[in-house]
């Protein structure tokens, strides 16, 4: 007995020690940090009653301008969270090379369609990046616009009954229908009619992917943190019957398109094309083939990003200009000059000039930023210039963009909804690094042009049909759900909505 109690001691010493070292690692590199908590480190209370969102504005708040980084922790890993714009520059652009990775879990062995862009690392990354790059060019995301515009309008007679019978509507769960079936049809090219039926499959277990995920969002950042040992423990990042679920409508898709010759302006059609010749219409030269396994990873990806973002930004665009009439009234006015002066039809060129729109949907995803935070792994040991400071090898960066976006010296009156901020000459006053909503550099978002032009064709649909007004249910300020990877409220946005 004396001997398990001695091994015991000896295994509470060892851990001890262990953490004890880990957790003075900023302090003997003389680098000024956030005192950690054990076991979170800088993380408690996140995921469980702290959201990203808030957790990253506030240690931005406390320390910028103290040092060009700030040492923490997430659990026993140190993580250097950098302020300063040039060093920013420096890990996203000009040292691109020490950075181009992220420290995301992935299996794909295990889980073939967590293999995705966003995550791959190294030269598989570099390699789907450069044949997928030439899929989201402007022409050919313009010609999807038709295929988007018809299901905004199907997003119309969905809602007319819905506000002739109450005026008081919930708007958030109507955009995701709306974005699920827009995703699944330039993505997929299925018709998944969410928006007829609430309980269809395509939508349900859309929604498990972020409503219902495997694990939460501490678990996520343990898995991130420590990929090695989430492989070892065979941890995965969804749910059996959704991943089940998704690499069946993959297949079915590619034979079904494959056996008929069939052939849509939708990505799927790109991502087959590339599967069987390695090359694009359109497209000069060899791009490269890819795998069933790679379209089922890239488009799973791009319908699980797309669809959610992108009605989450929708619906916060609402909700400020519910809160902000004469914005709301200024930009449903040049949706009507615009469409008049393209005799009056709505197209995708006249949608792309409403320069006022594009603000208000800038102003939101600063205010609102579904990017809370960008992180990069260090690929080699990086002294930082001007400073005797060596990030090493592996060590994660955080750039705390949600910190940027509320900055006073930045953006004067941050917490005010004012588009005005996206003026030319004030964005050319500030560093175009204090604004990345879709990130920077190489790893930026791939889809942010298709993200812009969903966004902007349902909004235009719904200002042109709708006026939204708040009601007494919608909650003013916001408070954010902490255990979910998209900037989400807690509340449900109930507007009040009048037919136009």
């Amino acid at each position: 007995m004396a001997i398990t109690w001695a091994l015991i001691f000896g295994l509470i010493l060892i851990a001890w020690w262990f953490v004890k070292k880990k957790y003075s690692y900023w302090e003997n590199r003389g680098v000024p940090f956030i005192k950690p908590i054990i076991p979170f480190g800088n993380l408690k209370g996140v995921g469980k009653t702290v959201s990203m969102k808030d957790f990253v504005q506030d240690i931005y708040a406390k320390y910028k301008g103290t040092a060009s980084l700030i040492g923490g922790y997430f659990f026993c890993e140190p993580v250097a969270i950098v302020t300063d714009m040039d060093l920013i520059r420096n890990i996203l652009i000009k040292d691109f090379s020490y950075f181009q990775d992220r420290k995301v879990y992935y299996n794909e062995k295990l889980e073939p369609m967590s293999a995705h862009m966003f995550n791959l690392e190294g030269e598989k990354w570099r390699l789907v990046r450069q044949k997928l790059s030439p899929t989201f060019t402007s022409g050919r995301i313009k010609k999807m616009f038709p295929m988007v515009l018809e299901v905004a309008n199907r997003f119309i007679d969905l809602l007319n009954p819905i506000v002739a019978e109450g005026s008081v509507v919930e708007i958030r769960d109507l955009l995701m229908r709306f974005t699920i079936d827009v995703s699944g049809t330039i993505i997929y090219g299925i018709e998944c009619n969410s928006m007829k039926d609430p309980d269809t499959e395509f939508r349900l277990k859309g929604r498990r992917i972020f409503n219902n995920p495997r694990h939460g969002e501490l678990a996520r950042l343990f898995m991130e943190t420590f990929p090695e040992m989430a492989r070892i423990l065979r941890m995965k990042q969804f749910a059996d019957d959704v991943t089940d679920f998704f690499m069946k409508i993959i297949r079915q898709t590619i034979e079904y398109r494959e056996s008929n010759d069939v052939h849509r302006n939708d990505f799927m059609d790109l991502l087959i094309q590339l599967k069987n010749t390695g090359t694009l219409e359109g497209h000069d030269g060899q791009i490269g083939k890819i795998s069933d396994e790679e379209i089922a990873a890239q488009a799973f990806i791009f319908f699980a990003g797309g669809f959610e973002t992108t009605a989450s930004t929708m619906g916060f665009v609402l909700y400020a200009l519910c809160l902000n009439q004469e914005i709301q009234d200024r930009v449903r006015k040049e949706i009507g000059d615009v469409i008049e002066e393209h005799g009056g039809k709505f197209t995708y060129d006249a949608m792309m000039s409403m320069k006022y729109l594009h603000r208000v949907v800038d102003e939101t995803l600063r205010i609102y930023s579904q990017a809370t935070y960008l992180f990069r792994k260090v690929a080699h040991d990086y002294a930082i210039p001007g400073s005797k400071t060596v990030l090493e090898k592996d060590t994660v960066v955080i750039i705390p963009v949600a910190g940027f976006n509320i900055d006073p010296e930045i953006y004067p009156n941050p917490e005010v909804f004012d588009p005005d901020n996206f003026l030319p000459e004030r964005i050319a006053q500030r560093d175009p690094f204090t604004y990345m909503p879709f990130g920077e550099g190489p790893r930026n978002c791939i889809g942010s042009r298709l993200a812009k032009m969903v966004t902007y064709a349902g909004l235009v649909t719904l200002l042109q049909n709708y006026r939204f007004k708040p009601s007494e249910k919608t909650p003013v300020p916001i408070e954010y759900e902490p255990d979910v990877q998209v900037l989400k409220s807690k509340t449900d946005f109930y507007f009040f909505v009048e037919k136009l």
